[in-house]
């Protein structure tokens, strides 16, 4: 720094005492500067009392602009990670980030000098920007370096445009590096104290988050006691059996639909609900949630409650629910105590994502259905629809009948059903609607399902309400998407409409043989629908698709065997018709192998619906018969064309319904024929041509 040409201020109070008389110009130097000495004093006193880093950089621009008469300040900070200068205290209250080593202060932060400036447009490393942008006009510039205790520089200072001179004087750098000292000493110590703060506030928040946990402890163990909502309880185990803990919430009782479950056993109580199955899954399960060793996140996956369907209020409600379990370890002994156990009500919520599902199946539903009828005649497809339009009437007055209280005997009820949603499913798949098709075949699952139980309760029918509304909703679909088409096949002129039953026979057979892999041609010269009464037509077409089914799945061998025993590789099933002595025979013939009437028997067998002893005593005639006893197959697994051993049973009992019979002869290895029967005197007939 440069010697300056005034008395050093030791200097002249020496001198003043050494001379016989003083200048008055002297004295008023020495006053000037104690002033300022006094002055930078008060200033050290008030920067020492702030300890916020922010707020203490802005009293120090405030004071530094006060000692040294200027018309600004600002102080740069050096940011060692980023290799940057920053000034957080700004006219407009944003950060102002610049590269170490930028501008005049820039310099400074870096080399450690002084730079005392007259003329700040005179030197290269001042940047005008700032000064164009806001119309400012920089002049003078001192800017000094600010060390930590160490020594360091920390940072940087710097004042612009002396107000009462043109220039900063050597006096001036005097005092900015007693400030900047002091500024220093400061900086360090809000420092330190920013550190002290932060250590605090990490050993408030240890505190606040312990304080945190033991108030989530004790809430959990409140919530027991005054939940609404959810079913809350601890689970505990006895030997072999898991007990219900002493207090639990009000809506666990609810949810359960019990007035006391304390100290109750806890799969006795599921076991009102669900089936004995679920019921030893879930014994499995809590035995192994109650062994430490087992990791339970593994085990949470094989949950066998975690969406669990059950029937409620003595099988006349369905309800869905949801149990979740998490240990309550004993640390000590590394021994879980008890399960805190969660039981909600969801149905509501499977509701509705059942009801979203169904609508996004319903839009793909809407292209392949757009299709099929675009590739079906008019005439054909509107006979369809009638007959599903009845088909599903009697459905829902069946339906409406229980619901009533006026059904006797659920389970003849439940085959009636049966019996219409298996014709519906035939028809929808001679069309190419298989959503229609799909349904059906879901709807049949339900029913057999609901079939199979010992007791079938009301809470067992109510479960077809929504897959009977689906079918619903899907026929009225079709019949809205036929008007529409059909008002623009009108302008193209009219279809001639083929008979609805030959070729609703033709296309079952095709389909059937086709899932099989096998050939097969309907041969039906020899039948005339015209014979059949219209009133029967559409029970007689869904007979005899359900006939050539059978033969496609169970009669004609496949391609190969049949070259291998001298047969055509094309199976040959002939449909004929003719009247005779007022009668009228409709009669179905293949060339397959016949019925195997051994394994009829074997499968009644295995069921119990037939002794040895009984089949032996049976004929030749009687044992063919048993094809028509429902729930008997000799398919292996369930299809959508076999399978479930109903299709022949629906036959039997659409033909008594006609006041019709049937029988059935067959040779092993060459044919199989049904004759039916119209017996004479049936005002349904029509009368000889």
């Amino acid at each position: 720094m440069a010697q300056s040409s005034e008395l050093n201020f030791s200097d002249l109070v020496q001198n003043l005492g050494d001379r016989r008389y003083v200048r008055a110009a002297d004295v008023k130097g020495l006053v000037h500067r104690l002033n300022k000495l006094t002055l930078i004093m008060q200033v050290s006193r008030s920067l020492m009392g702030a300890m916020e880093l922010k707020k203490l950089l802005g009293e120090i621009l405030s004071k530094a602009r006060i000692v040294m008469s200027a018309d600004k300040a600002s102080i740069f900070m050096i940011d060692e990670a980023r290799n940057e200068i920053y000034a957080s205290v700004t006219l407009d209250g944003n950060e102002i980030r610049l590269p170490r080593g930028a501008g005049i202060i820039g310099f400074v932060a870096d080399s450690g000098e002084t730079v005392n400036i007259t003329d700040a447009y005179s030197d290269a490393r001042f940047n005008r920007d700032n000064d164009l942008k806001t119309g400012y006009r920089t002049r003078s510039i001192l800017c000094m370096p600010v060390h930590n205790q160490d020594g360091k520089i920390i940072g940087a200072i710097q004042v612009l445009n002396k107000l009462d001179e043109h220039s900063f004087t050597h006096e001036d750098e005097e005092l900015l590096s007693a400030f900047t000292a002091m500024v220093g000493v400061c900086l360090e110590n809000a420092r330190a104290y920013a550190e002290l703060a932060a250590e605090r506030n990490s050993l408030e928040e240890r505190v606040i988050e312990r304080t945190a946990e033991l108030a989530l402890a004790k809430a959990e163990t409140d919530q027991i006691l005054r939940a609404v909502e959810e079913g809350l309880f601890l689970l505990y185990r006895s030997g072999d059996r898991f007990i219900i803990g002493g207090s639990h919430s009000e809506a666990l009782g609810v949810i359960l639909e019990q007035t006391e479950l304390r100290s109750k056993n806890f799969l006795e109580i599921l076991s009102q609900f669900f089936d004995s199955a679920t019921i030893d899954k879930t014994k499995l399960f809590l035995e192994l949630m109650f062994e430490p060793q087992r990791k339970q996140n593994v085990l949470l996956g094989l949950n066998p409650l975690s969406q669990i369907k059950g029937l409620f209020s003595g099988g006349e409600k369905q309800k869905f629910l949801r149990f979740r379990f998490g240990r309550v370890m004993n640390d000590a002994n590394n021994r879980v105590d008890h399960l805190l156990v969660t039981v909600s009500d969801i149905s509501h919520e499977i509701a509705l994502q059942q009801k979203l599902e169904r609508t996004e199946a319903q839009n793909r539903r809407h292209i392949e259905m757009l299709l099929a009828i675009l590739q079906s005649e008019p005439a054909t497809l509107s006979e369809f629809l009638a007959d599903l339009r009845q088909d599903l009437l009697e459905v829902s007055q069946t339906l409406e009948r229980h619901a009533a209280g006026a059904v006797p005997d659920r389970r003849a009820m439940l085959l009636d059903i049966y019996r219409i949603v298996h014709s519906i499913k035939g028809n929808s798949s001679l069309l190419n609607f298989q959503a229609l098709t799909e349904l059906a075949h879901q709807t049949e699952s339900i029913i057999e399902s609901v079939l199979n139980k010992d007791e079938i309760l009301a809470g067992h029918v109510v479960s077809l309400a929504a897959p009977v509304s689906e079918l619903e909703n899907l026929a009225n679909e079709l019949r809205a998407w036929l008007e529409k088409i059909e008002v623009f096949q009108k302008a193209f002129g009219q279809q001639k409409s083929a008979d609805l039953t030959v070729r609703s026979v033709a296309a079952a057979l095709e389909k059937a043989a086709a899932s099989q892999h096998k050939k097969a041609l309907l041969v039906f010269d020899g039948f005339r629908s015209g014979l059949i009464a219209p009133q029967l037509r559409k029970n007689v077409k869904d007979m005899l698709v359900q006939l050539v089914r059978n033969s496609a799945v169970h009669g004609i061998e496949a391609p190969e065997t049949r070259l291998a025993a001298g047969k055509p590789e094309v199976g040959r099933v002939q449909l004929i018709s003719h009247q005779q002595d007022g009668k009228i025979f409709v009669i179905i013939e293949d060339d397959g192998r016949g019925i195997h009437t051994e394994r009829l028997g074997e499968r009644l067998i295995e069921t119990g619906r037939l002794t040895s002893a009984q089949f032996e005593s049976m004929d030749a005639d009687q044992r063919l018969m048993l094809i028509f006893e429902s729930e008997v197959s000799t398919h292996e697994g369930v299809s959508e064309l076999a399978g479930r051993g109903i299709g022949m049973s629906i036959v039997a009992e659409s033909c008594r319904q006609m006041g019709a019979t049937i029988e059935v002869e067959s040779e092993p290895g060459k044919f199989t024929r049904f004759v039916i029967e119209f017996r004479a005197g049936d005002n349904t007939l029509l009368p000889p041509n």
